[in-house]
Protein backbone atom coordinates (compact mmCIF):
# COMPACT_ATOMS: atom_id res chain seq x y z
CA UNK A 1 0.00 0.00 0.00
CA UNK A 2 0.97 3.56 -0.45
CA UNK A 3 2.40 5.64 2.38
CA UNK A 4 -0.56 8.04 2.44
CA UNK A 5 -3.00 5.14 3.07
CA UNK A 6 -1.05 4.14 6.20
CA UNK A 7 -1.04 7.75 7.40
CA UNK A 8 -4.80 7.98 6.79
CA UNK A 9 -5.48 4.76 8.73
CA UNK A 10 -3.28 5.87 11.65
CA UNK A 11 -5.02 9.28 11.70
CA UNK A 12 -8.48 7.70 11.80
CA UNK A 13 -7.47 5.36 14.62
CA UNK A 14 -6.00 8.29 16.60
CA UNK A 15 -9.24 10.29 16.18
CA UNK A 16 -11.35 7.33 17.31
CA UNK A 17 -9.18 6.75 20.40
CA UNK A 18 -9.27 10.45 21.32
CA UNK A 19 -13.06 10.50 20.93
CA UNK A 20 -13.41 7.42 23.13
CA UNK A 21 -11.26 9.01 25.86
CA UNK A 22 -13.31 12.24 25.79
CA UNK A 23 -16.65 10.41 25.92
CA UNK A 24 -15.64 8.03 28.72
CA UNK A 25 -14.18 10.90 30.76
CA UNK A 26 -17.44 12.88 30.36
CA UNK A 27 -19.57 9.86 31.31
CA UNK A 28 -17.44 9.20 34.38
CA UNK A 29 -18.08 12.75 35.59
CA UNK A 30 -21.81 12.77 34.74
CA UNK A 31 -22.59 9.28 36.09
CA UNK A 32 -19.80 8.14 38.40
CA UNK A 33 -19.70 4.65 39.82
CA UNK A 34 -20.63 4.92 43.50
CA UNK A 35 -17.91 4.07 45.95
CA UNK A 36 -18.71 0.75 47.56
CA UNK A 37 -16.26 0.58 50.40
CA UNK A 38 -16.51 -0.70 53.90
CA UNK A 39 -14.12 1.43 55.90
CA UNK A 40 -13.73 1.61 59.64
CA UNK A 41 -15.36 4.57 61.33
CA UNK A 42 -13.17 7.62 61.79
CA UNK A 43 -11.72 7.75 65.31
CA UNK A 44 -12.91 11.29 66.00
CA UNK A 45 -16.54 11.83 66.98
CA UNK A 46 -18.12 14.34 64.59
CA UNK A 47 -21.04 16.54 65.51
CA UNK A 48 -24.28 15.32 64.01
CA UNK A 49 -26.09 17.85 61.80
CA UNK A 50 -29.64 17.99 63.18
CA UNK A 51 -32.45 19.69 61.28
CA UNK A 52 -30.32 19.74 58.16
CA UNK A 53 -31.11 19.30 54.53
CA UNK A 54 -29.63 19.16 51.09
CA UNK A 55 -28.19 22.51 49.97
CA UNK A 56 -28.08 22.24 46.19
CA UNK A 57 -26.49 24.58 43.69
CA UNK A 58 -25.11 24.42 40.18
CA UNK A 59 -21.33 24.72 39.94
CA UNK A 60 -20.60 26.55 36.69
CA UNK A 61 -16.83 26.39 37.26
CA UNK A 62 -16.86 22.69 36.33
CA UNK A 63 -17.23 21.74 32.67
CA UNK A 64 -19.84 20.46 32.10
CA UNK A 65 -21.73 22.36 34.82
CA UNK A 66 -22.39 20.09 37.79
CA UNK A 67 -25.01 20.14 40.52
CA UNK A 68 -23.25 20.14 43.89
CA UNK A 69 -24.80 19.34 47.25
CA UNK A 70 -23.87 19.75 50.90
CA UNK A 71 -25.94 18.47 53.84
CA UNK A 72 -26.10 21.49 56.18
CA UNK A 73 -28.56 23.68 58.06
CA UNK A 74 -30.73 26.23 56.25
CA UNK A 75 -28.92 29.25 57.71
CA UNK A 76 -25.63 28.09 56.14
CA UNK A 77 -27.07 27.27 52.71
CA UNK A 78 -26.33 29.61 49.80
CA UNK A 79 -28.27 27.50 47.29
CA UNK A 80 -31.62 25.71 47.08
CA UNK A 81 -32.33 24.25 50.56
CA UNK A 82 -34.29 20.98 50.84
CA UNK A 83 -35.23 20.42 54.50
CA UNK A 84 -34.95 16.80 55.63
CA UNK A 85 -33.73 15.58 52.23
CA UNK A 86 -30.34 13.89 51.83
CA UNK A 87 -27.90 14.84 49.07
CA UNK A 88 -28.11 11.27 47.76
CA UNK A 89 -31.82 11.72 46.87
CA UNK A 90 -32.14 10.81 43.18
CA UNK A 91 -34.63 13.61 42.44
CA UNK A 92 -31.97 16.23 43.26
CA UNK A 93 -29.88 14.97 40.31
CA UNK A 94 -26.58 15.47 42.15
CA UNK A 95 -23.48 13.32 41.77
CA UNK A 96 -23.92 12.13 45.38
CA UNK A 97 -24.92 8.52 45.87
CA UNK A 98 -24.95 5.72 48.45
CA UNK A 99 -21.74 4.23 49.82
CA UNK A 100 -20.93 1.79 52.59
CA UNK A 101 -18.53 4.29 54.15
CA UNK A 102 -19.29 5.30 57.75
CA UNK A 103 -18.54 8.22 60.06
CA UNK A 104 -18.88 8.34 63.81
CA UNK A 105 -21.13 11.19 65.02
CA UNK A 106 -22.77 11.68 68.41
CA UNK A 107 -21.63 8.20 69.46
CA UNK A 108 -23.35 6.47 66.52
CA UNK A 109 -22.24 5.24 63.08
CA UNK A 110 -23.68 7.04 60.05
CA UNK A 111 -23.47 6.30 56.36
CA UNK A 112 -21.68 8.89 54.22
CA UNK A 113 -22.69 9.57 50.62
CA UNK A 114 -20.18 9.63 47.75
CA UNK A 115 -19.81 13.41 48.19
CA UNK A 116 -18.77 13.01 51.84
CA UNK A 117 -22.08 14.16 53.33
CA UNK A 118 -23.68 12.67 56.44
CA UNK A 119 -26.58 10.36 55.66
CA UNK A 120 -28.71 8.17 57.96
CA UNK A 121 -27.52 5.84 60.73
CA UNK A 122 -25.48 2.97 59.38
CA UNK A 123 -27.83 0.00 58.84
CA UNK A 124 -26.61 -2.37 56.14
CA UNK A 125 -30.11 -3.88 55.82
CA UNK A 126 -31.27 -0.44 54.54
CA UNK A 127 -28.43 0.04 52.04
CA UNK A 128 -30.60 -0.72 48.97
CA UNK A 129 -33.65 1.11 50.33
CA UNK A 130 -34.16 4.18 48.09
CA UNK A 131 -36.09 6.17 50.71
CA UNK A 132 -33.35 5.53 53.31
CA UNK A 133 -31.00 7.47 51.01
CA UNK A 134 -33.63 10.17 50.30
CA UNK A 135 -35.06 11.33 53.65
CA UNK A 136 -33.06 12.24 56.74
CA UNK A 137 -34.13 10.41 59.90
CA UNK A 138 -32.54 13.01 62.19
Amino acid sequence: MKKWVYILIISIVAILVAGYVIVTDHLARVNPTPQIENKQAAPENRTLIKGGGACVKEDLTIDPATITCVFITKDKCDGNFNQGILCSAEELKTLCGPTKVNIYADNELYFVDSCGNQANPSDISQYNNKSYWTYSLK
